[in-house]
């Protein structure tokens, strides 16, 4: 998702690419931005103007986003709108030298080189660009790239564009669409409290892995330091290897229905929190020398590693008169977060005796150049409170604690780990 710069970033990359391709020949061709009827204030004798005339809803993914509220109003996700962007460019130069024709084909083949805007081109154009809110803009990170396609305008709708353009002669123009760029809402949505039962069944050709659950039971999560018990059919193989992810491990004890992978005696940096796949692989030699080695692969089956908060750090903090808290915290995980991944606070208050009954957030982590076990996130309008914290790394969530002492007011019921929201004087932590 994109933040509220992301459309001008898009006239930025595009203003970008056009400038680059029409330098190539050499000839001093200035690129700009404004509206068609400001020639004269800005408009070059000899240049190409861009300019955004209209903003739509995407159409293919506009039920993208659907109940974003429960009945009762309450924000369950961050609204997201899909938009596709509308540019008029219009060409300048003497007419009789055709200089508008040859603009106009240079432009064609620019954009047709260039017809989806690369996190690099974007990364380039705001380094480039001179102003300065562009630095904030995080269109890099979408998941959908924009696509440039030139559009086609009838006659009649070049007439109604133009006549509203005051006092301004035709120009030759083409029409072209940047799709999709997708805004998020800055207003934090909320979770409840996960599922703690659950299961699943995977049925495929042999070799068949038919469920994976960690030795503690099957309705518990799957953490860094979980024994996995692989279990199917005919798991057994000449050499078995376990496949998670994209690395290839050697299990601790194998048999016909069930394998055994400890995850703790794993490197901890070649885990990853989030959805991996994983498959049984039988190496055997073959050929008439035995020399060549192939793979029988198991059917592939989908494992959710969860994170483990280590410890979670107050940064910063200020309370208002009401009561309601901006600042940062940062959270300590197990497992290492890659750069690319997508990272989820989520807040849930406990022994709230307000009115407005418990509150819940969610909030999205900061950037990260490097993989590092420690997530900032910053806080924005948390009243205060104490709150359960889970993290989810692109989906994998980490585990809430459940009291067992029976003697605890807290007996059966999440109590860990928390986070106290009060008015601090020095940076604090609380563990689990």
């Amino acid at each position: 998702m994109s933040n509220d710069v992301a459309i001008a970033s898009v006239t930025a990359t595009l203003k970008y690419v056009l400038q680059e391709g029409v330098s190539r020949n050499g000839t001093a061709i200035e690129v700009t931005t404004l509206p068609p009827n400001t020639e004269g204030e800005g408009i070059p004798e000899l240049g190409v103007n861009l300019y955004l005339y209209r903003i739509t809803p995407n159409v293919a993914m506009a039920n993208s986003d659907l109940r974003p509220r429960r009945p009762k109003g309450d924000v369950i996700k961050r609204f997201q709108s899909a938009l596709d962007l509308h540019y008029l460019i219009t060409f300048y130069g003497d007419e009789a030298k055709l200089e508008t024709q040859k603009l106009s084909g240079i432009v064609i083949r620019t954009l047709m080189d260039n017809a989806i805007l690369t996190p690099e081109m974007i990364t380039q154009a705001i380094a480039l660009s001179t102003d300065p809110d562009l630095e904030r803009s995080d269109l890099t990170d979408q998941s959908e790239q924009v696509k440039v396609t030139p559009t086609s305008l009838s006659t009649d709708e070049l007439s109604k564009i133009w006549s509203t353009l005051v006092q301004t002669p035709y120009r030759l123009c083409l029409a072209y669409q940047a799709s999709v760029v997708m805004l998020e809402s800055n207003k934090p949505g909320e979770l409840p409290l996960p599922l703690r039962e659950s299961r699943f069944h995977i049925f495929s050709e042999q070799p068949v892995i038919e469920r994976i659950l960690p030795d503690t039971g099957q309705r518990q999560p799957i953490l860094a330091d979980s024994t996995l018990l692989i279990q199917g059919k005919q798991l057994a193989g000449l050499e078995t290897r376990v496949q998670l992810g994209s690395q290839k491990f050697l299990p601790q004890s194998v048999t016909p229905n069930q394998i055994t992978l400890s995850l703790a005696a794993l490197p901890r940096e070649e885990l990853r929190a989030g959805l991996q796949s994983v498959q049984i692989i039988h190496l055997k030699p073959s050929g008439p020398d035995l020399l060549t080695i192939t793979a029988l692969e198991s059917n592939a089956v989908a494992l959710v590693l969860c994170p483990t908060i280590q410890f979670v750090r107050v940064d910063s903090l200020q309370i208002n008169r009401k009561g309601i808290g901006d600042g940062q915290i940062t959270v300590g995980l197990d497992l290492p977060v890659g750069t690319v991944q997508g990272v989820l606070l989520l807040l849930n208050e406990t022994g709230s005796n307000s009115q407005d009954g418990l509150s819940n957030y969610i909030f999205r982590a900061e950037r990260r150049e490097v993989e590092t076990h420690s997530v900032v996130f910053l806080l924005q309008n948390v009243k205060i409170g104490s709150y359960l914290v889970r993290v989810q790394v692109d989906g994998a969530e980490s585990p809430l604690g459940v009291d067992t002492n029976p003697q605890s007011v807290n007996f059966d019921k999440y109590f860990e780990p928390q986070l106290v929201i009060e008015e601090m004087r020095t940076p604090h932590s609380i563990g689990r």
